[in-house]
């Protein structure tokens, strides 16, 4: 899904999630900036949990997951 989509999207799901709870499963670190809480999974297990910013100060596995895929992308983007 391109950036535009994508972005409608989340719009209408917040628009529609007000007072509920709402589970998304996503890869995409611009969508989960925006949850209100993050489950970190790695291997089928929770690693972290926590807002995102929390969990970035915390230093953990989350932390350097989006370190690492913060770099991935620079890296692409250096390339292209």
């Amino acid at each position: 899904m391109d950036a535009e989509t994508e972005l409608k999207v989340l719009d209408n799901l917040k628009a529609w999630g007000r007072d509920r709870c709402v589970f998304l499963i996503t890869h995409r670190l611009s969508t989960v900036r925006q949850a209100t809480a993050v489950a970190y999974l790695r291997d089928g297990r929770i690693q972290a949990i926590g807002r995102h910013d929390e969990l970035i100060a915390a230093g953990g596995p989350y932390a350097r997951f989006v370190t690492a895929e913060t770099d991935a992308t620079r890296a692409l983007e250096d390339v292209q």
